[in-house]
């Protein structure tokens, strides 16, 4: 009997490690550390994967090769390009392209504000991306060949000072269970998702989407997202299925 092993900065999925398993199984959730033991491993996410995912300018091309539902953006070292394409979707939304957790991203809709951007941050870092005013974000974790496992609805906290953008300080996560009603374009979303997780060669991601009934934008791919009790029990019920194999 082996248990599970996890690669990952996040130490909200140490629960995982304790997990028995009938083989040897590495799961990378955010980490780039190469596996180095004389026993062979399942390795569940490539470390190529891991650094597409984590960099916002090689997860966005990506998702451009994948041909997925994506917002419209650039990145670019020529500041008048992204004039241009302000220009041309009026709001917009600045992410370097390492941020997470709502740190180093910028809501910019007029014109003296993008250029007020311009003189605090490296343009090339960042991408710019068009900004959708879909009422529902939703995050899903999936699996490249089993589908979605896993799924919450992120809401605003009534509180909340910042409300163009949801993320863990400003808003709750809501368990997607089999009595909520879905959007229409639910199927389509996840097929879109494992279309993305083929191109970034990676098996295991979550995805934040921000959609209303039939129309959606997949926004980000995250390989080390925080888990919750009842992440690690949809996780760790999740692999013990799929990938708990018995010889």
């Amino acid at each position: 009997m082996f248990r599970l092993r996890i690669f990952s900065p996040n130490a909200s999925c140490a629960p995982l490690r304790s997990i028995p398993f009938n083989q040897r199984v590495l799961l990378r959730l955010g980490s780039t550390t190469p596996l180095v033991s004389k026993y062979k491993y399942l390795e569940l996410n490539t470390i190529n994967g891991v650094k597409t995912s984590a960099n916002k300018i090689t997860m966005k091309k990506a998702f451009d090769a994948a041909k997925i539902s994506h917002s419209e953006w650039i990145t670019s070292k020529n500041i008048n390009d992204i004039r241009k394409f302000f220009h041309i979707h009026k709001i917009l939304i600045a992410k370097h392209r390492n941020s997470s957790q709502g740190k180093n991203i910028y809501y910019v809709d007029n014109i003296q504000s993008l250029e007020n951007l311009f003189t605090t941050i490296n343009i090339k870092d960042f991408v710019f991306e068009k900004y959708y005013f879909y009422s529902l974000e939703y995050r899903v974790h999936i699996d490249v060949n089993h589908g979605c496992f896993y799924a919450c609805r992120k809401v605003l906290k009534d509180d909340a000072d910042i409300q163009w953008h949801k993320h863990a300080n400003n808003s709750i996560f809501v368990l997607v269970t089999k009595e909520h009603i879905l959007p229409e374009c639910w199927e389509k979303m996840i097929l879109e998702c494992i279309k993305a997780l083929k191109q970034m060669q990676l098996t295991i991601a979550c995805f934040d989407i921000l959609c209303s009934n039939d129309r959606y934008i997949i926004l980000e791919s995250n390989t080390a997202p925080s888990l919750a009790s009842y992440g690690i029990t949809y996780y760790g019920n999740h692999l013990k299925k799929y990938y708990d194999f018995r010889f």
